[in-house]
């Protein structure tokens, strides 16, 4: 990762030091569609290593990479195009997090929606309940909103916090934390679900972050439920 960094930051500097090997630059995916090196800059170009394996015939990205199955795609891509209205909503909504907002997050909470489900039986997503997550994120927030910090004395680690939490109203808990699923992309699709993302997701209009229906902050209360 510290040699891709690296490389972009070469990529639109115009220094001649000479620099050591790097993995590749932030044209990564262009040079894998060009099937070559189109770096302008000389020294990023001559030092990259993804350049040499291109000269190879060696595509690691995109549509052209070697292990890259047009035939499966395609089966992503009429799938993609028979989901429902609220699916497709949904899971461009989650493509667009995912790559757009939040590249280095692998999980993320989402509220439970059907489509969730539908979406994971298909292929596009991993959609899961994690009970512990749930709970290990935001025990503080139900905590203090019902005042159980008054008690003494008082825990100051998080793994006595959950323990009061769970012990405190079991039946509450597993209702609240059903409101949610772990969401991430499947490892064994991504690439299909990157270009799909790229070919039809991406080209709509850009959605309201502050609209996502991901879960940052809940308040953790009876009330929400």
């Amino acid at each position: 990762m510290d040699q891709i960094i690296m490389g972009a930051a070469l990529e639109k500097s115009n220094d001649v030091q000479v620099y050591d090997d790097i993995d590749c630059c932030s044209l990564y995916r262009e040079c894998s569609d060009a099937k070559k090196c189109i770096s302008q800059n000389i020294i990023v170009s001559q030092n990259c290593k993804y350049r040499k394996k291109l000269e190879g015939g060696i595509i690691l990205f995109g549509k052209n990479a070697n292990d890259f199955s047009k035939k499966k795609y395609e089966e992503f891509v009429e799938s993609y195009k028979s989901l429902s209205i609220k699916e497709v909503e949904t899971l461009d909504c989650i493509l667009y997090y995912f790559f757009h907002v939040n590249p280095l997050l692998s999980v993320e909470l989402w509220y439970y929606s059907p489509e969730l489900d539908s979406l994971s039986e298909k292929g596009f997503i991993n959609s899961y309940l994690d009970i512990k997550s749930i709970l290990a994120r935001y025990s503080f927030n139900f905590i203090r909103k019902n005042a159980l910090l008054d008690a003494s004395p008082r825990p100051r680690k998080k793994e006595p916090f959950m323990k009061m939490l769970v012990e405190s109203d079991h039946d509450f808990i597993e209702k609240y934390v059903k409101k949610f699923r772990s969401v991430s992309l499947p490892s064994k699709n991504l690439r299909y679900i990157s270009e799909l993302y790229k070919d039809y997701s991406c080209k709509k209009i850009e959605f309201d972050v502050s609209s996502l229906p991901r879960n940052k902050e809940p308040n953790f209360t009876k009330s929400d439920v």
